[in-house]
């Protein structure tokens, strides 16, 4: 809601109950994230991070998508998708590589599936 209340070209205006739904949901999401802090040996605020930041940048995505079409009539579906998977190949690939996450896919894509070409078909189509 706040990404498509600012992208220009948008500038939405939502509904008191849609803000209201959009807060409870919030919280509860931080009260889950907090309980299982609590009761879960393998919890990771890396994971939390990741899994927010993901969050903030479909929500920024799709807005911009719909705000390209808008804007630009003329851009194919094929387009659009091709250059959301290119551009938001950097931001998956760094944290992979940085966690290590990267090299333990590989090695199991190389053990069950037979490497690269299938690694790369399930990394660049959604």
């Amino acid at each position: 809601m706040i990404m498509g209340a600012f992208i220009p070209g948008l500038r939405r205006k939502y509904p008191l109950h849609e803000y209201i739904s959009t807060i409870l949901l919030v919280v509860g999401l931080i009260l889950f994230t907090l309980a299982d802090a609590h009761t879960s040996p393998n919890f990771s605020l890396l994971g939390v991070v990741m899994v927010s930041g993901a969050l903030v940048m479909d929500s920024f995505l799709g807005n911009f998508q719909e705000a390209i079409f808008t804007m630009n009539p003329e851009t194919t579906q094929m387009e659009m998708l091709f250059c959301s998977t290119v551009v938001g190949l950097p931001f998956l690939i760094t944290p992979m590589l940085l966690t290590g996450e990267l090299f333990t896919a590989w090695n199991s894509c190389s053990q069950l599936l037979g490497g690269w070409p299938h690694f790369l078909s399930q990394a660049t189509w959604p």
